[in-house]
């Protein structure tokens, strides 16, 4: 199973790393899009392998649909750029 996790940001530097970290044992692919961030975003996320997408900002819905475009898993997690996966729910999914 390849799971593709999907996030946008915007200026997420004080929370990017710790959400990178929490999903890079179940990640096969990162995808990133940003609307612009002008903090160390990208930077931080660039060292994850994260695929990054710079689009203006659209809305949530179609911001998050531009992410699911641009997957290539069998499956798809999005999660938001603050959010932080248990290990409990990692070690879940790698089950499954």
């Amino acid at each position: 199973m390849k799971l593709s996790v999907g996030l946008i940001t915007f200026n997420e530097e004080k929370n990017i790393a710790r959400t990178l970290d929490s999903i890079l044992e179940i990640a096969n692919e990162i995808i990133i899009v940003d609307s612009g961030s002008t903090d160390r975003t990208l930077e931080i996320a660039k060292k994850y392998n994260a695929a990054i997408f710079s689009e203006r900002w659209k809305g949530y819905g179609k911001q998050k649909n531009s992410v699911i475009d641009k997957c290539n898993g069998e499956w798809i997690l999005l999660i938001d750029a603050d959010e932080e996966i248990s290990r409990r729910l990692s070690k879940k999914i790698l089950d499954i």
